[in-house]
């Protein structure tokens, strides 16, 4: 699964558990160079995970109400999620899937605007500390957009790797107001193992060549794809266009 784009591509789509990477087309043609040293080959086996089912209940949808300050809000039931409203806000939670999303409409209060990525992912770390959901994590991906705002990508852990499948998403207008979220409560159950692919080889598999891409990093992670939550070498770079490209290669190599 490989992207060029311009940049980290961030919250989910809509639905049930999908892939916190959208399915992309297969770039056109690419050459590659690396400014990175490849990696020698990790040691022991990478496990294979599902996320476990998942069935919200009339408990969750109260616990998620207080969390949010909804507790008056009206609640929708549809076929596949609650929905409560309250004003300009609303909080989505999926009956068969361990998300929710929280969106606010609501206009831009005249704040100061993040000054730099960092302050955007403190007011991002706040909004989820504010609400008891805050979880330490690996890495943080902050894209920001044309008009200013941020989509602010956490990256938690899975076992030994960082697990890119379902980061917890916090998206900020230009004045640093939050604008929606999406938060997973996932857990995971082993479903298999194997060894694991060599970096080397994982570079081979990569689409065949036309644009240049300066490769910058090479890192083994965990990926969502095929319902499957899977070891990936995730490479990241730059083309000569300015575009950044990032791409998982699966890595197990199943028994």
């Amino acid at each position: 699964m490989c992207v060029l784009a311009a940049g980290f591509l961030g919250s989910p789509g809509r639905g049930a558990l999908t892939s916190a990477y959208k399915a992309p087309e297969r770039p056109a043609a690419l050459n590659y160079k690396l400014s990175f040293i490849p990696s020698a080959r990790p040691q022991g086996r990478v496990n294979t995970y599902v996320p476990k089912p998942f069935r919200a209940s009339a408990e969750s949808v109260r616990k998620y109400a207080v969390l949010f300050g909804m507790e008056s809000a009206g609640i929708t039931e549809g076929a596949e999620a609650f929905t409560l409203r309250n004003g300009a806000e609303r909080l989505i939670i999926h009956k068969d899937a361990a998300f929710i999303e929280y969106e606010n409409a609501g206009e831009t209060r005249p704040d100061a605007p993040p000054r730099s990525d960092e302050e955007a992912v403190r007011r991002a770390e706040d909004f989820l500390a504010e609400r008891g959901l805050f979880t330490p994590y690996e890495e943080v991906k902050a894209l920001k957009a044309p008009d200013g705002g941020f989509t602010l990508s956490f990256i938690n852990r899975l076992g030994n790797l960082k697990n890119y499948a379902f980061p917890q998403v916090v998206r900020l207008d230009a004045q640093g107001r939050v604008t929606g979220a999406d938060y997973y409560f996932i857990s995971y159950e082993k479903i298999g193992s194997g060894e694991i692919k060599t970096m080397e080889e994982a570079l081979a598999e990569l689409p065949p060549a036309g644009e240049e891409v300066d490769l910058r990093k090479g890192q083994l992670v965990y990926f969502y794809e095929n319902s499957v939550v899977q070891a990936a070498w995730f490479f990241e770079g730059e083309t000569g266009r300015e575009r950044e490209f990032e791409c998982f290669i699966p890595a197990t190599v199943y028994d």
